[in-house]
């Protein structure tokens, strides 16, 4: 029912708007291509939650069957979710993430990006290579601080692009 329309005007603190996550790629894309065009419905006290992180899970637990992401897919996937502004909620047993799940999870800098007071949302930039599945994400911090963040979602090395003045 489109709750991203909605929510904030009822009081709500946080929706889901998308499907359930699997641990695989195509389920992490899947979510995104679904939603990007309503990142700008979160802000201050409502925001748009698109599932708990999958990062670590490496196949185990109970969401989908599968070998589960790369290590280069969950950082994908956290970046995008810090990015996005969407609640950090771990799927996972944290009992048994690996290093290098837990090092991506407590990454400050990143978490900093996600829990900016003022919650902007980004914004999607063309490729100038025009490599329709790579994203480059310009989002304004609080504190006149910006970030930009390039993500490819080929299944292979692609160069991406921007001109500064896209900004």
């Amino acid at each position: 029912d489109e709750p991203w329309k909605w929510m904030r005007s009822i009081g709500a603190d946080m929706y889901r708007s998308s499907g359930d996550i699997s641990d695989n790629f195509s389920s992490i894309l899947r979510i995104i291509r679904g939603q990007e065009n309503n990142f700008s419905m979160s802000g201050p006290s409502c925001f748009n939650d698109l599932d708990m992180l999958i990062v670590g899970m490496y196949g185990n637990g109970n969401v989908g069957v599968s070998n589960g992401c790369t290590d280069d897919e969950y950082t994908i996937h956290f970046g995008l979710w810090c990015m996005y502004g969407t609640p950090l909620m771990i799927g996972g047993d944290i009992r048994n993430v690996n290093e290098f799940s837990r090092k991506l999870m407590q990454n400050k800098e990143l978490i900093a990006i996600n829990q900016d007071p003022e919650c902007r949302p980004p914004v999607v930039i063309l490729d100038k290579f025009f490599w329709k599945e790579n994203r480059v994400l310009f989002k304004i911090l609080s504190n006149n601080e910006y970030v930009i963040g390039m993500f490819n979602f080929y299944d292979e090395k692609k160069d991406i692009a921007f001109f500064l003045k896209d900004l």
